[in-house]
């Protein structure tokens, strides 16, 4: 049988490679709650608050926080702000749920001042 149009394999488009792995780590909002709780946990926190309705998902904690400069790579596939003693570092869930979501939204008060990074999708 002859192909009558030549078969070619293809990079897929960055965003649309994002989304696939953000569908794969992040599958359901469990998985969701679960990543951003290990974060926490990432994070020296000792009390985690977390909210689940209307579609969002808020997560509160008292961890140490991310410092300013590290704002700019925030949420980037592959980057962590985890210590080198955390148990779940991966750099992955955040980057993963900036694909998936439609609005992410990160606080952080590493000192007397809040940050703020917000990803719309």
């Amino acid at each position: 049988m002859a192909h009558t149009s030549e078969s070619r394999i293809e990079s897929l488009p960055s965003g649309t490679v994002l989304a696939v792995r953000g569908a794969v780590l992040l599958p359901s909002i469990a998985r969701v709650v679960e990543e951003l709780a290990l974060n926490s946990l990432d994070a020296q926190a000792s009390i985690v608050d977390v909210s689940v309705g209307d579609g969002n998902v808020s997560v509160a904690d008292n961890g140490r926080g991310i410092q300013r400069d590290r704002f700019p790579d925030l949420a980037e596939a592959s980057v962590s702000s985890a210590g080198s003693g955390a148990s779940y570092k991966r750099g992955a869930s955040l980057a993963a749920l900036r694909a998936v979501a439609r609005r992410v939204a990160i606080d952080s008060k590493a000192t007397e001042q809040t940050w703020r990074k917000t990803f719309d999708g």
